[in-house]
Protein backbone atom coordinates (compact mmCIF):
# COMPACT_ATOMS: atom_id res chain seq x y z
CA UNK A 1 0.00 0.00 0.00
CA UNK A 2 1.49 3.57 -1.35
CA UNK A 3 0.95 6.13 0.67
CA UNK A 4 1.69 9.53 -0.41
CA UNK A 5 1.31 11.41 2.98
CA UNK A 6 3.54 10.70 5.47
CA UNK A 7 1.10 11.78 8.07
CA UNK A 8 -0.96 9.24 6.60
CA UNK A 9 1.54 6.11 8.00
CA UNK A 10 1.02 7.18 11.49
CA UNK A 11 -2.32 5.58 11.09
CA UNK A 12 -1.12 2.48 9.59
CA UNK A 13 2.27 2.02 11.25
CA UNK A 14 3.48 2.40 14.46
CA UNK A 15 5.70 5.44 15.40
CA UNK A 16 8.93 3.84 15.75
CA UNK A 17 8.73 2.28 12.14
CA UNK A 18 7.41 4.48 9.82
CA UNK A 19 9.96 7.40 11.19
CA UNK A 20 13.38 7.11 10.57
CA UNK A 21 16.56 6.95 13.18
CA UNK A 22 16.96 10.73 12.33
CA UNK A 23 13.49 11.81 12.35
CA UNK A 24 13.08 10.28 15.35
CA UNK A 25 15.70 11.92 17.33
CA UNK A 26 14.60 15.01 16.17
CA UNK A 27 11.10 14.34 17.36
CA UNK A 28 12.91 13.54 20.28
CA UNK A 29 9.86 10.40 20.26
CA UNK A 30 12.21 7.35 22.03
CA UNK A 31 13.19 10.28 24.48
CA UNK A 32 12.23 8.98 27.64
CA UNK A 33 9.38 11.72 29.11
CA UNK A 34 10.29 13.65 31.79
CA UNK A 35 9.57 11.90 35.29
CA UNK A 36 6.48 13.85 36.64
CA UNK A 37 7.77 15.33 39.64
CA UNK A 38 5.89 15.76 42.95
CA UNK A 39 4.89 18.88 43.46
CA UNK A 40 6.81 19.98 46.81
CA UNK A 41 3.53 20.69 48.77
CA UNK A 42 4.07 24.37 50.18
CA UNK A 43 4.12 24.03 53.56
CA UNK A 44 2.54 27.58 54.61
CA UNK A 45 3.92 28.91 57.59
CA UNK A 46 2.10 29.26 60.70
CA UNK A 47 0.79 32.46 61.35
CA UNK A 48 2.17 33.80 64.40
CA UNK A 49 0.50 33.19 67.84
CA UNK A 50 0.54 36.79 69.11
CA UNK A 51 0.35 36.25 72.37
CA UNK A 52 -0.67 39.35 74.43
CA UNK A 53 1.24 39.73 77.73
CA UNK A 54 -1.01 42.08 80.06
CA UNK A 55 1.24 44.43 81.25
CA UNK A 56 1.98 44.40 85.32
CA UNK A 57 0.49 46.67 87.15
CA UNK A 58 2.96 48.76 88.89
CA UNK A 59 1.19 50.19 92.45
CA UNK A 60 0.54 53.98 93.02
CA UNK A 61 2.33 54.54 96.15
CA UNK A 62 -0.10 57.43 97.45
CA UNK A 63 2.25 59.65 99.57
CA UNK A 64 0.95 60.70 102.79
CA UNK A 65 -0.04 64.01 103.75
CA UNK A 66 2.61 66.64 104.44
CA UNK A 67 5.88 63.91 103.63
CA UNK A 68 7.56 66.73 101.03
CA UNK A 69 9.99 67.88 102.99
CA UNK A 70 8.90 72.02 103.64
CA UNK A 71 11.22 74.47 104.02
CA UNK A 72 10.98 76.22 107.35
CA UNK A 73 9.54 79.52 106.53
CA UNK A 74 11.56 82.26 107.21
CA UNK A 75 9.61 85.13 109.22
CA UNK A 76 10.34 88.69 108.02
CA UNK A 77 12.01 90.60 110.74
CA UNK A 78 9.49 92.22 112.87
CA UNK A 79 10.21 95.64 113.21
CA UNK A 80 10.12 97.09 117.04
CA UNK A 81 6.67 98.99 117.93
CA UNK A 82 7.15 102.47 118.11
CA UNK A 83 5.52 103.19 121.58
CA UNK A 84 4.16 106.65 121.12
CA UNK A 85 3.36 108.51 124.09
CA UNK A 86 -0.44 109.81 123.60
CA UNK A 87 -1.04 113.47 123.18
CA UNK A 88 -3.13 115.06 125.58
CA UNK A 89 -5.92 117.01 125.06
CA UNK A 90 -6.42 120.39 125.58
CA UNK A 91 -9.20 123.29 125.41
CA UNK A 92 -8.14 126.20 124.25
CA UNK A 93 -9.91 129.85 122.38
CA UNK A 94 -8.39 130.83 119.29
CA UNK A 95 -8.07 129.77 115.78
CA UNK A 96 -4.40 128.92 116.44
CA UNK A 97 -3.20 129.76 112.60
CA UNK A 98 -0.28 131.53 113.24
CA UNK A 99 1.01 128.74 116.08
CA UNK A 100 0.95 131.72 118.40
CA UNK A 101 0.51 130.42 121.91
CA UNK A 102 -0.90 132.43 124.46
CA UNK A 103 -0.75 130.83 128.25
CA UNK A 104 -2.59 132.54 131.01
CA UNK A 105 -3.91 131.10 134.62
CA UNK A 106 -7.00 131.48 135.40
CA UNK A 107 -8.65 128.65 137.63
CA UNK A 108 -11.90 130.37 138.52
CA UNK A 109 -12.57 130.93 134.69
CA UNK A 110 -13.19 128.53 131.82
CA UNK A 111 -10.77 131.26 129.99
CA UNK A 112 -10.01 134.21 131.58
CA UNK A 113 -11.50 137.42 133.29
CA UNK A 114 -13.58 139.36 131.14
CA UNK A 115 -11.43 142.54 131.63
CA UNK A 116 -8.24 140.76 131.12
CA UNK A 117 -9.47 139.15 128.09
CA UNK A 118 -10.44 142.54 126.43
CA UNK A 119 -7.20 143.76 127.31
CA UNK A 120 -5.41 140.58 125.63
CA UNK A 121 -7.33 140.64 122.71
CA UNK A 122 -6.99 144.37 122.18
CA UNK A 123 -2.60 143.36 122.84
CA UNK A 124 -3.39 141.29 120.09
CA UNK A 125 -4.58 143.56 117.58
CA UNK A 126 -2.01 146.06 118.08
CA UNK A 127 0.27 143.31 116.20
CA UNK A 128 -1.89 143.35 113.65
CA UNK A 129 -3.34 139.77 114.77
CA UNK A 130 -6.59 138.63 115.61
CA UNK A 131 -8.28 135.63 118.02
CA UNK A 132 -7.94 133.40 114.65
CA UNK A 133 -4.36 133.43 114.55
CA UNK A 134 -3.38 132.52 118.50
CA UNK A 135 -4.76 129.92 120.78
CA UNK A 136 -5.25 131.42 124.65
CA UNK A 137 -4.72 128.24 126.85
CA UNK A 138 -5.66 128.09 130.27
CA UNK A 139 -3.05 126.53 132.47
CA UNK A 140 -5.32 126.82 135.48
CA UNK A 141 -7.60 124.13 134.36
CA UNK A 142 -4.75 121.91 133.76
CA UNK A 143 -2.89 121.88 136.98
CA UNK A 144 0.82 119.97 136.78
CA UNK A 145 0.97 120.01 132.76
CA UNK A 146 4.12 118.97 131.25
CA UNK A 147 6.29 121.46 129.07
CA UNK A 148 6.51 118.28 126.61
CA UNK A 149 2.96 117.47 126.80
CA UNK A 150 1.87 120.92 125.73
CA UNK A 151 4.94 121.06 122.70
CA UNK A 152 3.68 117.78 121.61
CA UNK A 153 -0.03 119.10 120.95
CA UNK A 154 0.64 122.57 120.60
CA UNK A 155 3.76 122.91 118.39
CA UNK A 156 3.86 126.85 118.56
CA UNK A 157 6.71 128.78 116.72
CA UNK A 158 5.46 131.69 119.30
CA UNK A 159 4.73 131.41 122.90
CA UNK A 160 3.45 133.93 125.85
CA UNK A 161 3.50 133.31 129.16
CA UNK A 162 1.39 135.81 131.08
CA UNK A 163 2.48 135.33 134.83
CA UNK A 164 5.09 133.60 136.66
CA UNK A 165 2.13 130.74 137.20
CA UNK A 166 1.96 129.94 133.65
CA UNK A 167 5.42 127.77 133.74
CA UNK A 168 4.42 124.55 132.84
CA UNK A 169 5.76 122.05 134.86
CA UNK A 170 9.29 120.64 133.76
CA UNK A 171 10.52 123.53 132.35
CA UNK A 172 13.45 125.89 133.43
CA UNK A 173 12.48 129.22 134.56
CA UNK A 174 13.04 131.70 131.82
CA UNK A 175 14.80 135.15 131.99
CA UNK A 176 12.04 137.18 132.99
CA UNK A 177 10.27 139.91 130.55
CA UNK A 178 12.77 139.15 127.73
CA UNK A 179 12.78 137.63 124.46
CA UNK A 180 13.95 134.17 124.78
CA UNK A 181 14.50 130.98 122.57
CA UNK A 182 12.82 128.00 123.66
CA UNK A 183 14.10 125.18 120.84
CA UNK A 184 12.90 126.51 117.93
CA UNK A 185 9.93 128.24 119.59
CA UNK A 186 10.42 132.11 120.73
CA UNK A 187 9.63 132.68 124.23
CA UNK A 188 8.62 135.89 125.97
CA UNK A 189 7.70 134.79 129.98
CA UNK A 190 5.92 138.69 131.30
CA UNK A 191 3.52 140.34 133.78
CA UNK A 192 0.06 139.05 134.10
CA UNK A 193 -2.76 141.16 133.25
CA UNK A 194 -3.35 141.39 136.55
CA UNK A 195 -0.13 142.84 137.12
CA UNK A 196 -0.08 145.45 134.39
CA UNK A 197 -4.20 146.74 134.58
CA UNK A 198 -3.33 150.00 136.18
CA UNK A 199 0.36 149.90 136.21
CA UNK A 200 1.70 152.00 132.95
CA UNK A 201 5.26 150.87 134.28
CA UNK A 202 4.73 146.98 133.94
CA UNK A 203 2.41 147.96 130.36
CA UNK A 204 5.16 150.03 128.97
CA UNK A 205 8.01 146.92 129.81
CA UNK A 206 5.86 144.41 128.65
CA UNK A 207 4.63 146.24 125.16
CA UNK A 208 8.33 146.93 124.69
CA UNK A 209 9.26 143.08 124.51
CA UNK A 210 5.64 142.15 122.86
CA UNK A 211 5.91 144.00 119.98
CA UNK A 212 8.76 141.65 118.67
CA UNK A 213 7.63 138.67 119.55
Amino acid sequence: MIAENPLALSYILPADVYLLAGERAELAIDAPLPEVQEATPVIQAEEPVITYTEPAIIPVIQAEENTIPQMPSIAAPVAPIAIQTPVAAFNYAGGYQQKFLVIVHYPNHNLMEPAHQAALESTIKRKELSIEDVAIFNIGKYPGTDIKAIGRFFKPKRMLLLGKDTFPAGMATPVFNELTMLGTCQLLSSYSFGEMMGNKENTKAFWEQMKML
